[in-house]
């Protein structure tokens, strides 16, 4: 811009010599904002400075570039890049924020569907399914275990002690049902063996003096009368006609039922033996 004024100085200067313009005739000078006090201007349309049509610089650079307006001075609007960009105007520096300007727009550092999306870490089908094994606890429950026993021709036969017991899958003692034989109850070792003589709650009852159908009942409860957890379960039988050999021992007249204890209920008939027949276990939960 500084270089057009200097040039329109030179043509100005030669020509006012040729004419013989003095430096005196205030018609052809006056005052102006730029540095160095006054500047000439040549009169009529298309002068110079201010005339319209003046000199326009247009820079490289696409839409929005640094165009000049209406004569060298800058116009409103002047330099400004792009959409959204930047823009020089009358006053200084304005800065816009437009569509991909500086500011973050749709589609950020944040869009949707972030780092935790649906069907994150844990998804449906956790790690415990349907079918497992059996757990929780279904409360307390109605049981009956039935049984019919046959003498073993023992040395007191048909006289016999013996009890009935309940012991879970790993054969740990859960609780005794019923028991017979106040003085020779020692004499039925595999109750002794499981039950260590436990009889919390059970039913008891003198020495048989005969054969024939037992009963025992339970309501799903321990010794301490909890409710023991869903699960599988064994009802054992035994009796004793002889004392037992306290040397050599000998082996125990027993049977056993398995059973298993959940909401469901059970319904189970065990195997026959010479000693034991008929059992059958039943249990629903109310």
């Amino acid at each position: 811009m500084r270089v057009a004024h200097s040039q329109s100085l030179v043509v100005v200067a030669l020509t006012a010599s040729a004419c013989g313009v003095a430096n005196s005739d205030p018609s052809l000078w006056k005052e102006t904002k730029d540095i160095g006090g006054t500047l000439y201007q040549l009169p009529g349309t298309g002068g110079a400075p201010n005339g319209t049509g003046g000199e326009t610089i247009a820079p490289p650079g696409g839409a929005g570039g640094a165009v000049g307006g209406a004569g060298n001075a800058p116009a409103a609007g002047g330099m400004f890049a792009g959409a959204g960009g930047f823009t020089e105007g009358a006053g200084g520096m304005t800065v816009v924020a437009g569509s991909g300007g500086f500011v973050t727009g749709t589609g950020g550092v944040t869009g949707t569907g972030g780092v935790t999306g649906a069907g994150g870490v844990t998804g449906e089908g956790g790690m415990t399914g349907t079918g497992g094994t059996v757990g929780g606890n279904s409360g307390k429950c109605t049981f009956s275990f039935d049984v019919t026993t046959v003498t073993a021709r023992g040395v007191y036969a048909p006289r016999n002690v013996g009890a009935i017991w309940i012991t879970d899958a790993s054969s740990k003692f859960v609780k005794t049902l019923r028991w017979w034989g106040f003085i020779r109850l020692s004499n039925a070792t595999a109750w002794t063996q499981s039950a260590g003589s436990n009889k919390t709650d059970a039913v008891s009852g003198a020495t048989r003096t005969s054969h024939g159908a037992l009963n025992a009942v339970w309501d799903c409860t321990d010794v301490s009368k909890n409710a023991v957890p869903d699960g599988a379960y064994v009802a054992h039988v035994t009796f004793a006609e002889s004392d037992a050999n306290i040397f050599f021992g000998g082996t125990p007249i027993q049977a056993s039922v398995n059973f298993t204890k959940s909401g469901a209920g059970a319904d189970v008939m065990g195997q026959d033996t010479a000693n034991f027949t008929s059992m059958h276990v039943k249990l629903t939960v109310p």
